[in-house]
């Protein structure tokens, strides 16, 4: 799953981001508003894990704006009193949940749980990208209706891009989901199996539809 934490302060943000990337999620983060309203407007998150008290621009502006994107949006607002008025507003200005601090990382990891688990939906049984297809099922590769013979690396490497054809997908996102890590030293791993992966897909369909930009990560496009 892809998080985005909004927190300016900086224990507690490296706490959350620590306990995320246990749990084998990918995370990005932003320390102030102004910061957070440029990502949201143009990337997708599962959870925003969202502090209301940020410099620049208020959480509730924060929380307006990402709702107003997308009203289904998950967002789990932190707050530093228990006041029942505030919890109520968050709620209906439509955050997902809302937890008090200070408070303890089992409890914030509870809450992202039960949030994640209204992510989960039935998945495609077939993901398809122009002459792509992948068997969500039986985990096949067909390139023009071929069978492509992938290596276990390399099935989840393009099940992920076409799980986000839409966008660009970043590499740390990549060594979550097919390496289950985000070590340094398996970054040139992604690079040398989208390579074959390349190679496999371009043989049967005459051109490489997996790019690159460079400091950005890999996306998908048709001829």
């Amino acid at each position: 799953m892809r998080l985005l934490v909004i927190e300016n302060d900086l224990d507690l943000l490296q706490t959350i981001i620590k306990g995320i990337k246990n749990n084998g999620h990918y995370v990005e983060y932003v320390t102030d508003g102004k910061k957070a309203i440029n990502l949201i407007s143009t990337e997708v998150y599962d959870l925003i894990i969202l502090d209301l008290d940020l410099p620049i621009i208020s959480g509730f502006d924060i929380l307006n704006k990402i709702i107003s994107k997308d009203k289904n949006a998950k967002v789990l607002v932190i707050i530093k009193n228990e006041a029942t008025e505030l919890k109520v507003k968050c709620l209906d200005l439509g955050a997902s949940d809302c937890v008090v601090k200070p408070f303890c990382f089992k409890e914030l990891e509870a809450r992202i749980r039960a949030l994640l688990r209204r992510n989960v939906i039935v998945t495609q049984p077939m993901l398809v990208f122009g002459d792509l297809m992948f068997n969500t099922v039986k985990r096949e590769l067909y390139v023009k209706k071929e069978l492509v013979i992938l290596t276990k690396k390399e099935t989840a490497i393009i099940e992920y891009l076409l799980l986000n054809q839409d966008r660009i997908v970043k590499v740390d996102e990549l060594l979550i989901h097919a390496w289950n890590s985000y070590a340094d030293y398996f970054g040139n791993s992604v690079r040398v199996h989208i390579t074959t992966l390349r190679k496999k897909i371009k043989l049967l369909l005459g051109y490489n539809p997996i790019q690159n930009k460079v400091g950005e990560g890999y996306y998908l496009v048709k001829k």
